[in-house]
């Protein structure tokens, strides 16, 4: 009786932190979705909150680095956008808009090499726009 009621526990238990786990994902989601859909409306100083909010549940989470280094880079946070690109591409290398916005904040910071790598970069990784073609 014993070894089945700590098997139930253990099962809840799991339960539980499975529940958790989801919620977590669930409302980082929200905060990812708010932001995008921010950022769509060029609202970047909302966006920020949100994908700063989205960070804070999971500092891995690169489409939240993204968005709020975007977001930073319209603004004219040049610096703080890098910092934010830097860690996007860090954890997911192969975003080539990561690539092609931090090019921008380096044009924008009077850096044409570095911006031209970033640009070349991101047309490697596939990226299909025509406007990289355009800045590199």
């Amino acid at each position: 009786m014993l070894k089945s009621k700590n098997r139930r526990h253990s099962v809840i238990i799991q339960l539980l932190i499975l529940l958790a786990l989801f919620a977590f994902s669930t409302a980082q989601q929200t905060h990812l979705q708010t932001a995008r859909s921010f950022l769509e409306r060029d609202d970047y100083m909302n966006a920020i909150k949100e994908a700063d909010l989205a960070v804070l549940e999971d500092p891995s989470n690169s489409s939240a680095l993204l968005i709020r280094g975007v977001s930073k880079f319209f603004l004219g946070y040049y610096d703080g956008a890098s910092v934010d690109l830097d860690n996007a591409i860090q954890i997911a290398p192969e975003l080539d808009v990561a690539y092609f916005f931090r090019g921008q904040t380096y044009n924008s910071k009077n850096e044409p090499l570095r911006a031209i790598s970033d640009f070349t970069k991101a047309l490697e990784l596939g990226s299909k726009s025509n406007l990289l073609y355009r800045f590199r």
